[in-house]
């Protein structure tokens, strides 16, 4: 009976909309670069003809690199494979991008301890949760402190790990948080909805009021100054390159910053492929 719950929880899961939403991604990344998880190097096909080992390789290294604070490094004509490795970016990333993570992780620990306060039972606490919620609790708990880990060692850039430090920071407070008074989550949660909705309403003002004059209320998504040089890589495919800076805006598409060669184009059904040239 075990065995066959398991077995039509898994066949649930296998063939829910976020599988299936996964699927089509990494498909896409496929596709794409020729990698399941575009730059790490172990998950691509080197036998597809679009994938360039050579530039998933520098990609790898830059985009760790910058994750790590790179742009505040003092040296920036150090060797990036240098700085990414034992620990090298550690003081530089200390210094600058982690008070930032800090900062920003600030509200939510001050909410959920306020929320604590709140709720707390004022006799000796005693946890509302089951044994079957805090087995799950205690694994979630467990899967966020290893993607806190990996975060860290790997990519420690606020919006690549953010999700996992919130997710830790809630729900440990969930395991301290009393839930049995039902008019006091009531009056909290209609709290919380009224002051979100008065700090955002608020917030969105002040960004219009203080770039009322320089910005407009459509998003510059184009810039008709861009030069752009036009490359042939047959009669009928060409792409634009921007030697001038890294921006390609939605102008025209295919368009790139980096300068490639030793490129070419093969069409496969209704598709393009731009791959490297066979040597």
């Amino acid at each position: 009976m075990f065995l066959l719950n398991n077995k039509k929880k898994f066949i649930r899961i296998f063939f829910s909309f976020p599988a299936l939403f996964l699927a089509l991604w990494l498909i896409k990344n496929i596709l794409i670069s020729g990698c399941v998880l575009f730059p790490v190097k172990q998950t691509c096909f080197e036998s597809l003809s679009w994938t360039n080992i050579k530039q998933i390789e520098s990609e790898e290294v830059s985009g760790e690199a910058w994750s790590k604070d790179w742009p505040n490094y003092s040296d920036q004509k150090a060797d990036m494979k240098i700085y990414i490795s034992k620990f090298n970016w550690l003081d530089t990333w200390l210094n600058n991008h982690f008070k930032k993570i800090l900062l920003n992780l600030l509200p939510l620990s001050i909410f959920i301890f306020t929320v604590f306060l709140y709720l707390r039972n004022q006799k000796k606490y005693k946890t509302n949760i089951t044994t079957s919620d805090m087995r799950q609790l205690y694994i979630a708990l467990t899967i966020t402190a290893l993607g806190i880990l990996i975060f860290f060692i790997k990519f420690p850039l606020y919006r690549y790990g953010y999700s996992y430090m919130a997710a830790f920071i809630t729900l440990f407070g969930a395991v301290y948080i009393d839930t049995r008074n039902k008019k006091k989550i009531s009056k909290l949660i209609n709290f919380v909805l009224m002051f979100s909705f008065i700090i955002i309403l608020g917030k969105q003002f002040l960004r219009y009021y203080n770039y009322y004059e320089t910005r407009s209320l459509i998003p510059r998504i184009v810039d008709k100054d861009l030069q752009l040089e036009k490359i042939y890589l047959s009669k009928n495919f060409k792409y634009y390159l921007n030697r001038n800076s890294q921006n390609c805006w939605y102008n025209v598409p295919v368009c790139t910053y980096i300068i490639t060669s030793n490129i070419e184009v093969k069409n496969f059904f209704t598709y393009k492929i731009i791959k490297p040239k066979n040597n």
